[in-house]
């Protein structure tokens, strides 16, 4: 098959979603292209100013790279209300005549390009949701007028509910991810297939010999913690709606009661940085390219993620350690029997459950059946063929 992504951006090792599950597609003999704009991840949103240490601008030059086995395209955009249109797409569309497109989000101006585009060129058309109720604001405010409401109608719902009609299949991330398709964005729940996120289990994997026991060893120490140590990593932006500063409070409270060997370690950035910083028995890196984050998770002994949900748990849960998350998170399935909730936001409660896991032991075995359910669930091999299948059934 000759598939086609389609995203608003894109950034090689960022975003993986973006980069994985085309590789893998790749990797099973297919044909792969990827079309972005020529901007960096977040590049038209406020959230970019946390990734100028990264990436000095917004967008890339280059118009064509082949990465992983997946050709990437770059097309010139203009913007609706910090929407994306893609110029030339139709050209582009014309010239790769592909069977499958895809794209990860259900409503945009370049979605709607390519429902109009699908009759006429006759490909299938796959849409995702990766909104889940905690990060979707407008659900607690939905039967109150508001202009973000109004926007969210004309930009969101009522595109999306057109474009429905030109899609085969829509996968949400999650079952709350399908709610919020069907609810707010007019995806009828009969084209709703619910199709988690994936975890590259060759890359995220659990400690299995001497040398990468070595190696976490030697991290730790490079990192200075000591042997005794337990700790916590929290990955993404440091921003208010993810609050890592929470778990950068509760091992500040751990240290005050004498828990001196809890440890919380942040990689990437945002504005709560120099706040987390002046708690006691944390610790800072800058940003970390996704094929790096494993060593990191294998040398942690809890993940914590204190507010929405994020990828990097399920790459955690893989590494063989348990996680903590929010009591108001919706997707359970991802911490079953491999982690804890703690009271949304509650630091001392967080606190709590991060004593719970003093036990070595238990983090073992919660350790244990994390990895073993992303490996069997999670796998992105496992996923990219059912995303073969679903392409070649609808």
């Amino acid at each position: 098959m000759k598939i086609l992504f389609v995203t608003s951006y894109y950034t090689e090792g960022m975003g993986y979603l973006f980069n994985c599950l085309p590789k893998k597609l790749a990797e099973l003999g297919h044909e792969v292209h990827v079309i972005s704009s020529e901007g960096q991840i977040y590049f038209n949103q406020d959230v970019f100013k946390n990734y100028n240490k990264i990436h000095k601008r917004n967008t890339v030059s280059e118009n064509f790279k082949i990465i992983d086995g997946v050709k990437v395209h770059r097309l010139p955009h203009f913007e609706i209300m910090k929407t994306v249109y893609l110029r030339g797409l139709w050209r582009m569309l014309r010239q790769i005549k592909p069977d499958v497109v895809h794209v990860f989000e259900i409503a945009s101006p370049y979605i709607l390009q390519l429902a109009i585009a699908k009759p006429f060129l006759g490909y299938k058309l796959f849409t995702s949701n990766h909104y889940v109720l905690s990060v979707f604001a407008l659900h607690k405010n939905w039967n109150k007028f508001s202009l973000a409401k109004l926007r969210w109608l004309l930009l969101k719902k009522y595109p999306g509910y057109f474009i429905s009609f030109f899609t085969n299949k829509c996968f949400p991330a999650t079952n709350d991810a399908r709610y919020v398709a069907v609810k707010y964005m007019g995806m009828p729940l009969k084209k709703c297939k619910v199709t988690p996120l994936g975890v590259d289990t060759d890359l995220f994997k659990p400690i299995s010999n001497a040398e990468e026991l070595k190696a976490r060893e030697s991290l730790r120490t490079e990192l200075g913690y000591l042997p005794g140590d337990i700790v916590c990593i929290y990955t993404g932006r440091f921003s208010q709606g993810k609050n890592p500063l929470v778990l950068a409070k509760s091992v500040e409270l751990l240290h005050e009661k004498g828990f001196t060997e809890y440890k919380a370690l942040f990689i990437g950035v945002g504005e709560q940085e120099n706040e987390i910083e002046k708690c006691p028995g944390s610790k800072i890196l800058g940003f970390e390219p996704f094929k790096n984050l494993f060593k990191y998770f294998q040398a942690s002994d809890i993940g914590v993620w204190p507010t929405q949900e994020s990828t990097s748990m399920i790459d955690a849960a893989a590494c063989g350690i348990p996680i903590i998350v929010s009591d108001q998170l919706y997707a359970r399935e991802r911490t079953e029997g491999n982690g804890l909730d703690y009271k949304h936001e509650n630091f001392v409660d967080l606190s709590e459950k991060l004593l719970k896991l003093r036990d070595p032991d238990l983090r073992r075995k919660m350790g244990h059946a994390g990895s073993e359910k992303m490996k069997n669930k999670y796998s992105w091999d496992i996923i990219a063929k059912e995303r073969e299948a679903d392409y070649l059934l609808y």
